[in-house]
């Protein structure tokens, strides 16, 4: 059996038990109480450019790679090798164009978050789950705002302060919607099994570091974080959103815990769970699990079935857990520089490559890239035409 989420003391029981209750295939029951119909915006709606800033030479910069990676860059003439990673080097347009892509999506993710928040008149959490979706939460940094129903808009640095009374404050029908960023939270993308059964059934890749028993288990590397805000959100009965970016073209990251391809669904059936994950926590906790994926929406091609893709099935009266997928396009090419991010961010990195700051030269002047990123997403505005 397993411990109720309510009665959980720690991060840990509570992500030890979520894995015991996805291996037991329990699942929340669905119940409408409305005929309302839980939506969220299904396009970008403006395309927002920073034209003041630009970079005035092409970026190079380390990359990290797997192993099989490596070996197939390593063929390609504009790549070189240095240690265990590759230099890279970028078209400063295609830099450019990128980060105004970039502050697209974030005001994108954003207004996806206000819409949550007014029609489950609940504050909203948006988990930017490091790294590869960190770039996004430049806007709001480390601030959450609040619409007031008299139309005002604040700002306040986090940490909240009491969540307990923005809570009380949507029931006083003071609050139009509330955003609330995490930004300090790593689910890892990496495959993890539970038992050595699930490791046999796995075949050629049941490889020894696929097997974590326990959550934080020390002879299983990995690189995540779970902050005590996300447990606090969830015993609040909060909305959330958990965006992240799937790299290798299926329109779900692994951290969602989805069953997102074929090869997903035939594990399941062979008994092969995915603890660990953003998906396995949520339902624990008795919420709703709902996804939205840009590539998936825009795509034309013939696709598997995802259940949590019927936004139809949520009420919005209940606790609901968005997984969302923000980018219609594969093209990630952030993920994989530990370079552009800031060097608090280094702690999700590869700890074996070396993390030299990297500077550019802008029309602002020479300034460290990860610096230049933030300022031009900040600094972004709307331009006068829709982008889908």
């Amino acid at each position: 059996m397993f411990t109720a989420f309510e009665n959980c003391k720690s991060i840990e029981e509570v992500a030890n038990n979520a894995a015991r209750f996805e291996r037991m295939n329990l699942k929340r029951e669905y119940t409408k109480n409305s005929n309302e119909i839980f939506s969220i915006p299904t396009t970008y709606e403006f395309y927002y450019e920073n034209s003041e800033m630009k970079l005035l030479e092409d970026v190079i910069t380390y990359v990290e790679y797997t192993k099989k990676q490596w070996e197939k860059e390593k063929k390609k003439k504009e790549s070189r090798e240095k240690n265990n990673y590759f230099v890279r080097k970028l078209d400063r347009k295609l830099v450019d164009d990128g980060i105004d892509h970039i502050a697209t999506v974030s005001h994108y993710i954003l207004r996806v978050a206000r819409k949550i928040s007014e029609q489950t008149q609940m504050p909203t959490f948006i988990i930017y789950n490091a790294r590869a979706a960190t770039i996004y939460s430049n806007i709001l940094e480390d601030k959450f705002e609040i619409f007031y129903k008299n139309g005002i808009k604040r700002t306040f640095k986090l940490p909240v302060s009491n969540l307990t009374k923005l809570v009380e404050d949507f029931e006083r029908q003071n609050v139009q919607s509330c955003i609330i960023p995490i930004r300090n939270m790593k689910i890892s993308s990496h495959q993890y099994v539970q038992t050595d059964e699930e490791v046999k059934k796995l075949g050629k890749d049941g490889i020894s570091n696929l097997l974590r028993r326990h959550f934080n288990d020390p002879e299983c590397v990995v690189n995540e974080e779970i902050p005590n805000v996300f447990i606090e959100c969830l015993r609040c009965r909060c909305s959330v959103i958990f965006v992240d970016v799937p790299t290798w073209g299926v329109g779900y990251a692994s951290s969602a815990g989805l069953l997102r391809k074929q090869k997903d669904i035939d594990k399941r059936n062979k008994g092969i769970y995915f603890p660990y994950k953003f998906r396995s926590y949520v339902e624990y906790a008795n919420y709703q699990v709902a996804s939205f994926s840009m590539s998936r929406f825009w795509n034309e091609e013939p696709q598997i079935d995802i259940e949590e893709e019927n936004l139809t099935r949520i009420d919005k009266s209940q606790p609901v857990a968005l997984i969302l997928n923000p980018e219609i396009e594969q093209l990630i090419w952030w993920d994989d520089s530990p370079q552009f991010y800031e060097a608090k961010w280094a702690k999700y990195s590869d700890s074996s490559i070396e993390r030299n700051p990297l500077y550019v030269v802008t029309t602002f002047g020479r300034m460290n890239i990860a610096k230049y990123i933030i300022k031009k997403i900040k600094g972004a505005t709307i331009k006068d035409e829709l982008y889908l």
